[in-house]
């Protein structure tokens, strides 16, 4: 909050307001934004994945990254990656077109 909140020249605590009114609003329509296939729709994102890479039954590519946390508070050896910083894991599925199906942090 506080490298954001310099970066845009606002204060912290606006900064926590602001980003609890979007997780907020990000929570409440989640279910409706990101959802898993149902079983037509898994039937042709793995024909559109075999058309494009010739691999059969794919429903789904998974990616993930570290989002690089710039302080911790508590645990900080829980959040120390391999990479020798701490961070959380962002994982992310996506069907053919790269519509989001499914995110996790943790």
């Amino acid at each position: 909050m506080r490298e954001i909140g310099h970066y845009f020249g606002i204060g912290q605590s606006t900064v926590h307001v602001v980003l609890k009114r979007v997780n907020g609003a990000f929570n409440e329509n989640l279910s409706k934004i990101i959802q898993w296939p149902n079983f037509l729709e898994q039937h042709s994102i793995a024909q559109d994945f075999q058309l494009l890479c010739g691999l059969p039954d794919i429903i789904g590519a998974l990616d993930g990254t570290h989002i690089r946390l710039s302080s911790c508070i508590g645990g900080e050896n829980d959040y120390f990656n391999r990479k020798h910083y701490h961070s959380i894991q962002f994982q992310v599925v996506v069907d053919s077109d790269l519509m989001l199906r499914d995110i996790y942090t943790g």
